[in-house]
């Protein structure tokens, strides 16, 4: 093979190594105790999340973590190379993970380069035959807390002349990471009563679910009475709320938590004959 054509293989054959790596690492993401969100921040060329490691010190740090960074260095837009950077984690000293403000950056304890001859975020190329290309590092899908639920990788290998980039994808799914409730909720008004029935909401865990509820009125005034402040000992999967106006119509909202205190926020309407 002519270099211009080693030169595609090996950077190919480098980001399909570091896709391998990346993606093993996210599978197996967990989260210290207490913490339901495996993936602290993501962005379209940066990630950052928690990792057990077999050498971590368990000082304040029970489940054995470290925090592990992938960022793309974007400083030459037709040669981008991908870092990974790590750094110990405990829940006192090391909560959150170090800068990621520059790529590499020095504040992480470790970093290696495992790709180069990348295109991600590339605007032009001064290359033959390679044409101009913006393509996210990564993508994610989040839940209604805001949570990281799975990420798709994609990596644009260096073309030389002539040659087509060539483009690696992976999805990865969370092993560790704990699903929102789905809620479901129905109302009905009856002798000035607002009775309604959130049991058929589940867990996609298979977790015990509380409840907590709030009621505003009116739809002609866009529910403003809502006070922010759930009502006292309604705490089950139904709701009783009396001395309601016959003819107003009225929003009910029902927070639904899990075990692990992952919630979802559902509401209806209900009106009052």
């Amino acid at each position: 093979m002519n270099g211009a054509v080693d030169r595609h293989v090996t950077s190919a054959d480098t980001a399909r190594t570091a896709m391998e790596t990346m993606a093993q690492q996210l599978r197996n993401a967990g989260a210290p105790a207490g913490t339901l969100r495996t993936i602290y921040g993501a962005s379209t060329y940066d990630v950052q999340f928690y990792e057990p490691s077999a050498s971590a010190n368990l000082t304040n740090n029970s489940r054995g973590l470290m925090w592990v960074r992938y960022c793309l260095d974007t400083t030459t837009v037709t040669n981008e190379k991908l870092w990974m950077q790590t750094n110990p984690y405990d829940s006192v000293s090391n909560s959150v993970p170090p800068s990621t403000s520059t790529c590499p950056s020095s504040a992480w304890a470790t970093q290696q380069r495992i790709a180069q001859g990348l295109l991600n975020a590339a605007t032009s190329s001064s290359v033959t035959g390679c044409a101009a290309t913006t393509t996210p590092l990564f993508t994610q899908t989040v839940d209604a807390q805001g949570g990281v639920r799975d990420l798709s990788i994609r990596l644009v290998a260096q073309c030389e002349a002539n040659r087509t980039p060539t483009t690696l994808a992976s999805s990865v799914q969370f092993r560790n990471y704990k699903a929102s409730p789905n809620v479901t909720v129905t109302c009905t008004g009856q002798n000035y009563h607002a009775i309604c029935d959130a049991s058929r909401s589940t867990d996609p865990d298979g977790e015990a679910l509380t409840y907590k509820w709030q009621i505003a009125c009116c739809s002609s005034d866009s529910y403003t009475s809502f006070t922010e402040s759930w009502e006292a000992g309604q705490t089950g999967y139904s709701f009783d709320h009396g001395s309601l106006t016959s003819g107003k119509t009225y929003k009910v909202i029902v927070e639904v938590t899990d075990a692990s205190g992952a919630f979802t926020d559902g509401n209806t309407t209900v009106a009052i004959p």
